[in-house]
Parts: C-alpha cells; sequence; structure tokens
C-alpha cells in the first residue's frame, strides 16, 4: 500500500538497519533520506525546510550513540526535542530494539511530543505503513486542535460517533488501548491521550477533546479515581453534560466508587461491567450504546 507524497528522514547509527527502512519506506511509496547522527539530521531537515521540501516523518533510533549527549538526554529523545521545539510539523516515530519499558515510552509521549513507537524486532511493511499513517493523523490533529482552542473555535461536527476514552495510565493503559481499538474497528471515532498527542500543551488538548467528543468513557477499577488527572477529567465531562458511559473493571461495581462530592453524579449513570470473559459482549453493548442513543 503506498502512502502519498510522503517524505521520510530515517536517523539511525546502524548503516544495514537504514537500508532496510530505506527500501521498505520506499516500496511504500515514500522519498526517503539517511542520517547517522543529530547533527546531520538536524542539518537535513533545516536544509529541506529552506528548500521548501519539508520531511512529513522523522522515524529516529532512541538509543543512537553518533553525536554528543547532552547530560542525561540519550540522544534518541534529544533528536525527538529538536525536531518538536522546531519542526513541530514532523510526526515522529521512535524505533527501538527490545528493552523499551511503557513508562518510557509515555514520557516520550508526554513530554516530547512523540506520535508513535515500533520495535524494531517486529518491523514489517504493514507495522510501517501504519505506524507512518497513524503518526501523521495525530500530528496533524493535535496540531489543528491547538490552533482551534487558541482561536476559541471548535472543530467542525463529524456524523461519526465520536468517544474520549479516560483512563489512569498506570492502571489501565493496556485495556484503554485495546478497548480504543474495538471502538474504532466499528467506525467510532476515539480520543485516546496514549495515541492522540503532541508537545507542550496536553492539558490544553485533552480539555479540547472532552468538549467536542460526544461520549465520555471512564475505566474504572479499584484506585482508578487516585488519578488526578481522572479525576479533572470526569468533572469536566459533566460539567459540560457529556453522555457519560462508566466501564467497570476487576470486579469494581458502582457503589464501591469512592467519589469526591463533585463527581457523585458518576454513580446514578448507567455502567458496563467489562469482564474479560465477556468482553465482546461489553464492547458490543458499548457500541450500541453509543450508536443507538
Amino acid at each position: 500500500m503506498n502512502l502519498p507524497a510522503t517524505r521520510v528522514i530515517i536517523i539511525d547509527d546502524e548503516p544495514d538497519f537504514c537500508e532496510i527502512m530505506r527500501v521498505s519506506l520506499q516500496s511504500l511509496g515514500c522519498e526517503t533520506e539517511i542520517s547517522n547522527s543529530i547533527t546531520d539530521g538536524e542539518q537535513r531537515i533545516e536544509d529541506a525546510a529552506r528548500r521548501n521540501v519539508p520531511f512529513q516523518v522523522a522515524t529516529i533510533d532512541m538509543r543512537f550513540v553518533m553525536g554528543i549527549q547532552k547530560i542525561g538526554m540519550p540522544l534518541g529523545q534529544q533528536m525527538l526535542q529538536y525536531i518538536k521545539q522546531n519542526h513541530p510539523q514532523i510526526a515522529c516515530i521512535m524505533i527501538s530494539g527490545s528493552g523499551v519499558t511503557p513508562d518510557e515510552v509515555l514520557d516520550l509521549r508526554d513530554k516530547y511530543g512523540l506520535e508513535y513507537f515500533l520495535h524494531k524486532d517486529r518491523l514489517d511493511l504493514d507495522r510501517l505503513s501504519n505506524a507512518i499513517q497513524r503518526a501523521t493523523e495525530r500530528n496533524a490533529l493535535m496540531r489543528s486542535g491547538y490552533e482551534a482552542h487558541k482561536l476559541g473555535t471548535t472543530f467542525a461536527a463529524t456524523s461519526r460517533t465520536s468517544v474520549f476514552i479516560s483512563y489512569n495510565r498506570r492502571l489501565s493503559w493496556g485495556a484503554a488501548r485495546a478497548i480504543a481499538n474495538s471502538l474504532r474497528e466499528h467506525g467510532i471515532d476515539v480520543f485516546l491521550d496514549l495515541d492522540e498527542i503532541n508537545v507542550g500543551r496536553f492539558k490544553d488538548v485533552i480539555e479540547q477533546q472532552i468538549s467536542m467528543r460526544e461520549y465520555f468513557i471512564p475505566i474504572l477499577s479499584p484506585g482508578t479515581l487516585e488519578s488526578e488527572w481522572v479525576q479533572n477529567e470526569i468533572a469536566r465531562a459533566l460539567v459540560l453534560n457529556k453522555k457519560i458511559i462508566p466501564l467497570l473493571c476487576d470486579d469494581l461495581s458502582s457503589t464501591d466508587l469512592k467519589l469526591p462530592v463533585l463527581l457523585q453524579d458518576l454513580v446514578h449513570m448507567n455502567a458496563i461491567n467489562l469482564k474479560p470473559e465477556f468482553y465482546d459482549n461489553a464492547i458490543q453493548k458499548l457500541v450500541n450504546w453509543c450508536t443507538e442513543n
């Protein structure tokens, strides 16, 4: 499957891997350049911008070693920071071998604006194509969303059912991703902060997305409400009178919820119990509620 007119810079210090990436990307219809160091990568990005042929995507080796390292900052992270500070229109995909933890990926997302992550040992054309499409879509969504927020406007309404998924990252990020993917397979437009990210304006984007989405889906399990982020998101959804459908996980019931006074209305919302053995049934019920109400 070809990707339309996508210019990609490959930033990696392994020549063999760079060649694999170049051939793979070209087979997808991408135009590519290779850089083996931070200095060269910065120069190529600046030169492309000056010539008015900017890159749309950068793939970055998370742990490459060619360059001068800032104290306490791996070179891949350093490259990501440079791009997001100077060329935020470039969607960034971090690529690494084994040993990278979910917390590291989430930190890169929250602090520096990473759009996507891929494992080198799981790389194939389908994953690469999907990563580029998703990364560029997220980058465009977040940038347009931020501009709309600054102008005091909202996105144009769409005919698709739209939901915002709220979750405790420490407890439920895997479940949140699975639920988001399941809803997308049913044609529902889902905002999940694990996917839709940008640098330096996380709180603004979250508030904007809750405002523009029709449904608000909090994933609740014991300990979820220890997250101040989740509490703030629920409070905003209640204030905006969003259609709220709680998903109760890990045998939690509505009567077990320890809610602050401002969130007490959540107890009176119709909830769906999400159990692993009845996952498909719960998702179908959620889809029905979102599309029939």
